[in-house]
């Protein structure tokens, strides 16, 4: 029997035969829709990755990307039409991280890790890039992924950078040393952002002593 697909979505409601309609939007190549029906709407993220395993086409224009639009899903779920479940869903970083370490064969790694969050620590990825590296052994595509990771952690670097600078400290007559009680005064001090702490210059050498011993 044949239908159009785009004239039976106009039929179905938008709140209903959800897994139905994911169907109907595969068949027009509306594959972020449809995963993100499986994602949000449903809860059925291991659907959401079947769903992939079976589009999937390398030689398909639309259908090459499918493992990308999973990642824009869970990483960017405002950017996605409205439901109820989407305007509160939160980006799944965790979830994304995995889809990259199990099918990154099929995607474009550097793409992929672009569209990470920019403050992410390197750190959380690096169980994936062995095998990464060993599956793109051309130069070119090794060096793509390698910028794109530098791109991350120096994002994540100035991110940092820039939080720490716009936290301000106030010396006054009562602040105290928190290595030895004393008051900072007019003499120079060090402020330890991590810590919260305010330490005098001559003192910061000990203060950070103790810390890593502890």
């Amino acid at each position: 029997m044949y239908y159009k697909p785009e004239l039976m979505l106009g039929r179905f409601p938008e709140s209903e035969l959800l897994e139905e309609r994911a169907v109907l939007l595969s068949r027009l190549n509306e594959h972020r829709e449809a995963l993100a029906i499986y994602v949000w709407d449903l809860n059925l993220l291991d659907d959401a990755i079947k769903y992939c395993g079976s589009n999937y086409d390398e030689s398909h224009k639309e259908q090459k990307h499918v493992y990308l639009h999973l990642m824009h899903v869970l990483l960017d779920p405002s950017s996605l039409e409205p439901t109820p479940a989407r305007v509160q869903a939160k980006p799944n970083v965790e979830e994304a991280v995995k889809l990259i370490a199990e099918h990154y064969a099929r995607m474009d790694t550097s793409s992929a890790l672009d569209l990470l969050p920019d403050d992410l620590d390197v750190k959380k990825i690096f169980p994936i890039l062995k095998a990464i590296f060993s599956h793109n052994k051309t130069r070119s595509r090794r060096n793509q992924v390698t910028k794109s990771l530098y791109r991350i952690e120096n994002l994540r670097v100035r991110s940092e950078y820039i939080r720490t600078r716009s936290k301000q400290v106030r010396i006054d007559n009562q602040t105290k040393c928190f290595y030895c009680s004393r008051r900072i005064g007019n003499a120079a001090f060090v402020r330890y952002p991590k810590d919260e702490v305010v330490v005098h210059y001559v003192c910061s050498e000990n203060f950070q002593a103790s810390v890593e011993g502890m």
